[in-house]
């Protein structure tokens, strides 16, 4: 079975005060992708975004939104961002919430459902979550705060 990589430029990269023109130079630019990272200061020390920017720039991209849930309990807010406008959601594997549920409750919203994993994460314990999964991203970086160093032991067979 081929592997399929794709590269989805990341909405924390992008200057807030200019999202829509933004997602807009990505997507003109022939992004197909964009990735939503949601953290809630619990999971991740940061905060960032809630559904309403999903809503708000659902209108205006045709992109394939991949909203990423760093989140203690990502099961609380799956229909939330479901109903915002998600194409993916994805959840961590290391979050409290129950992976399989996640991923069964996402898929109720006829979206794509992915799984998502820390670098210290050992992906052999994930392979039948992954097999449930649409993707499974796993992480060049510690999901604490952009700009971080890329961690080359992710690529490891």
């Amino acid at each position: 079975m081929g592997k399929e990589i794709k590269i989805a430029p990341s909405i924390l990269a992008a200057d807030i005060g200019n999202l829509r023109g933004a997602v807009e130079a990505v997507e003109k630019a022939g992004a197909e992708m964009l990735h939503i990272d949601i953290m809630d200061g619990h999971f991740v020390p940061n905060l960032s975004f809630g559904p309403h920017l999903v809503s708000g720039l659902r209108p205006h991209s045709k992109m394939f939104f991949d909203v990423h849930l760093m989140l203690e309990n990502p099961i609380d807010y799956i229909e939330p961002f479901a109903k915002a406008g998600a194409d993916m959601i994805t959840v961590h594997v290391e979050a409290k919430s129950d992976v399989k549920e996640c991923i069964e409750k996402i898929r109720g919203f006829g979206i794509k459902a992915g799984i998502v994993l820390k670098p210290d994460t050992r992906s052999e314990d994930c392979f039948e979550l992954a097999k449930l999964s649409d993707m499974c991203c796993l992480r060049g970086v510690y999901p604490e705060l952009a700009g971080r160093k890329f961690l080359k032991k992710v690529f490891r067979t």
